[in-house]
Parts: structure tokens; sequence; C-alpha cells
């Protein structure tokens, strides 16, 4: 398995702000906004990983509404790269770490196998 942890740095002032804005104007009223922290991958290869990444549509030290990981779940499950089979209870899942202010996030997947 390959984990990989993403850090940054954070800007704060302006640039934080305009993101929380841009994150509260897409949000549902009563959704919460998390502010991503760590993000970790597991099962995945290098490939994989970097397919991922482009897939979550945000980074660490972004404010993003929580339905933002439901998308990016889904968003994975159409890549074709990963195993998808709900019965069985397994597809690319985003389960949340909270850490104080920051969200951190533990990205689950199970590499198809290839021919």
């Amino acid at each position: 398995m390959v984990a990989v942890a993403l850090l940054a740095a954070l800007a704060f002032g302006d640039a934080t702000d305009a993101t929380l804005a841009g994150a509260s104007r897409s949000a549902a009223p009563t959704e919460r906004i998390i502010r991503v922290g760590q993000i970790y991958i597991d099962g995945a290869d290098d490939m994989g990983t970097s397919a991922i990444l482009n897939e979550l549509k945000f980074q660490t030290g972004d404010r993003i509404p929580f339905g933002r990981l439901r998308e990016a779940e889904r968003r994975l499950d159409r890549l074709g790269l990963f195993v998808v089979d709900k019965a069985a209870g397994v597809w690319p899942d985003i389960a949340e770490l909270p850490d104080g202010e920051f969200t951190n996030l533990r990205i689950n997947v199970r590499l198809r196998t290839r021919p």
C-alpha cells in the first residue's frame, strides 16, 4: 500500500477569506465547512495516487463544504482504476480524521487488477 501525506504551507488573510467565501456560496445553508489538513492515500500506486489528486479538486488548507468529499468519491468511482463493488462494500472512500481546526483525510482505494 502506498501512503501519501501531503503537506502545504497555509496562507492566511485575504486568500483564506476568499476561499471560505467561495465555499460558503456553494454550500447548502446547513452544510458544514471543513478545512482540509493532511491527505493520506492508501491502496494506490504512483499512477493511482496522481489520478486521485487530480480528481479531488481541493488541496491541503482549502475550506470546502462537506459535500465535496462525496463528490470526490463519485469522481474516483468513475475513473475505472479502482474496484467498485457496492454489494461487497468496496469503493473509493474518503474518511475524515478531525485534528483541531483541520480535518485530515484518508482516501482508501483498491486498485483493479490489470490483465
